[in-house]
């Protein structure tokens, strides 16, 4: 060590993000995602630093996907003459394997509406 060297120094961006993350960690009450026993945990920078450039990457191939989607979605839409929401949930439910589910509440709600009918706003049923 020469003279005027402080032993144990910290590198002037070790010590900024030491005072970020201090900074946050007062600033919000607390430090990040809590532990099995209930403390809470200290953010660590360098993972999400690191992760941003392939987060960007997944983030705008889903974003083209969903276009894709949704123009495949809305051309077969336009083509049989039926609602773009309605075969979203058609294929939503069949991918997710609620296929039944899905269809039974369906039915329920259009039961309810033909047998109901319409309700004015001063609650008369209109459809007997």
């Amino acid at each position: 060590m020469t003279a005027g060297q402080r032993p144990e120094s910290i590198s002037p961006p070790v010590k900024e993000q030491q005072q970020t993350e201090m900074a946050i960690e007062d600033k919000r009450g607390r430090k990040g995602r809590k532990s099995s026993d209930g403390t809470p945990e200290t953010i660590k920078f360098e993972p999400i630093k690191k992760a941003c450039k392939e987060m960007m990457k997944a983030f705008k191939k889903a974003e083209a996907a969903k276009d894709e989607y949704d123009a495949c979605v809305a051309g077969v839409a336009e083509r049989s003459n039926s609602n773009v929401t309605t075969l979203k949930k058609l294929i939503k439910a069949s991918a997710k394997g609620k296929f039944t589910d899905v269809r039974n509440k369906i039915y329920q709600e259009s039961v309810i509406f033909e047998t109901v009918g319409e309700v004015s706003a001063a609650g008369a049923v209109t459809g007997e």
